[in-house]
């Protein structure tokens, strides 16, 4: 299960509810932190930082972390890469802003962007290496949805989990590309997973 993940909200009200509503499928344990805030700002993240390497309370499995920010500046996000990137597993990071175009890059590719397709959402948050194969199956007939850009997500995160071993993944990863290549021809957002990808897989055997 992905741990760290954004959601596009038109409000925090909207953003909140959202975060509600994947709870109530969580069968833990969890301390809830809440925070809300129109600017964030680099000494708010470290404080938001040290919270996230501290274990979940007493009695409790899982540490759910909400935040919401009206903006953040490019500084700010840099200072986030290290701790999205090693998120520990103890915790669920949820983040929201009004417009994920003010991410950068290298912030989305360290999260998982919540799609408006539930099925696609389901598919995404319950991967796992063991049912690879049926989520690609899956892909390859949502993808006829016309939802491409959510589907490129999805292949993207996927790609992203399986890039450990390629070799060992080969088959499953090829038809991955082969999926990407046809949303890229239709010219839908491009991710740089595949550039590493592609070139890893020539010395596969």
């Amino acid at each position: 299960m992905h741990n760290s993940i954004f959601i596009e909200a038109d409000s925090k009200d909207t953003f909140f509810k959202r975060v509600e509503e994947l709870l109530n499928d969580l069968d833990v344990q969890y301390e809830f932190l809440k925070f809300d805030n129109d600017f964030l700002s680099i000494e708010l993240w470290r404080n938001i930082e040290k919270i996230i390497y501290q274990r979940p309370a007493y009695g409790k499995q899982k540490k759910v972390i909400s935040v919401f920010v009206g903006s953040l500046k490019e500084e700010t996000q840099n200072a986030m890469l290290k701790s999205l990137e090693e998120m520990p597993e103890f915790n669920i990071f949820y983040f929201g802003s009004y417009d994920k175009d003010q991410l950068l890059d290298t912030i989305l590719s360290r999260v998982y962007v919540m799609a408006d397709n539930k099925d696609i959402n389901e598919l995404l948050l319950n991967f796992s290496t063991k049912n690879k194969e049926q989520v690609v199956k899956d892909l390859m007939d949502k993808i006829k949805d016309g939802k491409d850009f959510y589907i490129l997500q999805v292949v993207d995160f996927i790609l992203g989990k399986l890039r450990s071993d390629l070799c060992k993944n080969k088959h499953t990863i090829k038809t991955l590309l082969h999926i990407k290549k046809h949303l890229i021809e239709k010219q839908v957002p491009y991710s740089p997973h595949i550039k590493f990808i592609a070139s890893v897989l020539v010395s596969c055997s």
